[in-house]
């Protein structure tokens, strides 16, 4: 086989879009995005040599400023077992993407290749995959949202091609018709490229994506969202373990955690673990992950928080980088804030770690008083206890505990004054028999809904069950 030519096409950034120079011709071009440098280089190099464009090979020399080239090298530098999650290596790939889009760069046209030598930092083009193959598509057929082919299934021949590292992008549809259009063909890309894929969607929408799919022969699980998201907490882990258990191969996943009805509690909590999700997976694990939003029927501000946990959207015009998608920062604003104060007439207990008994007495009675079955009770005992144990072990001895009824809750809180420092802390499976790990993960398995904010001051965990 003859050896290909090579090529280099250096590029950077002027105004709106990039110029490209081809070395060996000296000659330049331009491209809108970086996605489009390579194959701008090869028309060049078509044009002025007459050659197939596609029997060269091309590499992309991105010039990019000192500061950016600094960050790509740490970057590169640490590279994380895939099963334990980094927090130094999410923040400098979260700044990567901050200082890129800083400059002006659309940073979901780039991937960071491992292994390459800075400076200057050489970067390729993404491994697009089928439904990311231009901005005005969105299926695998190439046909927009609302085009009657696309609801009904039907799909023109494409060359399916596997993606690489994590994408996570929300998916914002109008009705039935956009939805099927967004996630059938989504689904049947992952069955052509025996990808396994997890759907988790809460009914009626399962029901609905299960018959439009019809039969298959993929690795297709579906999951119902209204049961294992109820609490949002179980969602990452659930991510994980579906990582976990398909490690070293490319996988798929649908997961549309806001649905009309959520308590204003859930909402906040599903937008806390969206975002969660680029902290917990790594950004070179394999798993494309579609969250749906119908902004039909959610409100205005469910969908504008999108954009601050999703990297990528996806809508009827195609694909978009997310002009305010938050990163680390993102999550830590919400971990770090403030939950709503407790009424000021709430039952308050101050104990110590001989006074456990008083704490469930006190849950206990307030149980009772709300009406909860001793099934309930017991599992909310459970929770509060482990969390109280925590606070109690990490907190110098002492910690508050306060209960109130609302009209559709009893909520049980802990007040430490413990600082946390993961925000991970509780939804993520145990490794060790922490006791912090341990408690908020068990507390999570049998409640309703919990919240945890930490900050310099101290902790708050808030237990929720739903009356």
């Amino acid at each position: 086989m003859a050896r290909l030519t090579m090529y280099t096409a250096t590029c950077w950034r002027e105004g709106t879009s990039w110029t490209v120079h081809v070395a060996q011709l000296d000659r330049t071009t331009s491209a809108d995005r970086l996605s489009e440098v390579d194959a701008a280089a090869r028309g060049l190099i078509a044009r002025t040599t007459g050659v197939d464009p596609d029997a060269v090979e091309v590499v992309v020399d991105l010039r990019v400023p000192d500061e950016i080239t600094r960050v790509l090298g740490a970057t590169a530098a640490v590279r994380p077992d895939p099963d334990v999650i980094s927090m130094e290596t999410v923040s400098l790939r979260r700044s990567l993407a901050r200082q890129l889009t800083d400059h002006g760069y659309d940073v979901q046209d780039i991937t960071v290749s491992p292994g390459v030598s800075y400076p200057p930092a050489k970067l390729r083009a993404p491994e697009l995959g089928v439904g990311q193959l231009g901005v005005d598509q969105l299926g695998v057929d190439g046909l927009r949202v609302g085009d009657s082919r696309v609801a009904a299934g039907f799909s023109a021949p494409a060359v399916v091609r596997p993606h690489s590292g994590y994408q996570h992008e929300a998916f914002l549809y109008h009705g039935d018709d956009e939805f099927l259009a967004g996630t059938v063909s989504f689904i049947r890309d992952a069955v052509a490229l025996n990808q396994p894929i997890m759907v988790a969607l809460a009914e009626p929408r399962l029901r609905l994506i299960e018959a439009a799919l019809g039969p298959h022969d993929g690795d297709v699980q579906f999951v119902d969202l209204g049961e294992l998201g109820a609490n949002p907490a179980r969602i990452v882990p659930a991510w994980l373990d579906f990582i976990r258990r398909n490690a070293d191969q490319p996988v798929r996943g649908i997961s549309e955690s806001q649905w009309p009805g959520r308590r204003p509690e859930e909402v906040v909590e599903c937008q806390l673990h969206e975002g969660l999700l680029n902290v917990a997976i790594d950004p070179d694990l394999p798993l494309w992950l579609r969250c749906p939003y119908d902004v039909s029927r959610l409100p205005e501000s469910i969908a504008d928080a999108a954009l601050d946990s999703h990297p990528t959207l996806v809508d009827a015009d195609g694909h978009h980088g997310s002009t305010s998608y938050g990163g680390l920062h993102h999550v830590e604003s919400i971990f770090r804030s403030e939950l709503p104060p407790a009424p000021s007439d709430c039952d308050l207990l101050r104990f110590g770690k001989s006074d456990l008994t008083l704490v469930r007495d006190q849950v206990n009675g307030a149980a009772q008083r709300a009406g909860l079955s001793s099934d309930r009770c017991r599992a909310l005992l459970s929770a509060v206890e482990e969390i109280a144990i925590n606070s109690i072990r990490n907190g110098g001895g002492r910690a508050e505990l306060r209960t109130w009824t609302r009209d559709d809750a009893l909520v049980c809180q802990v007040n430490d004054r413990v600082e946390l420092s993961d925000p991970l802390v509780g939804a993520r499976r145990p490794v060790t028999r922490e006791l912090e790990e341990r408690g908020l993960w068990l507390a999570n398995q049998v409640s309703d809904l919990v919240q945890v904010r930490s900050a310099q001051q101290g902790s708050t965990t808030r237990v929720f069950a739903w009356l």
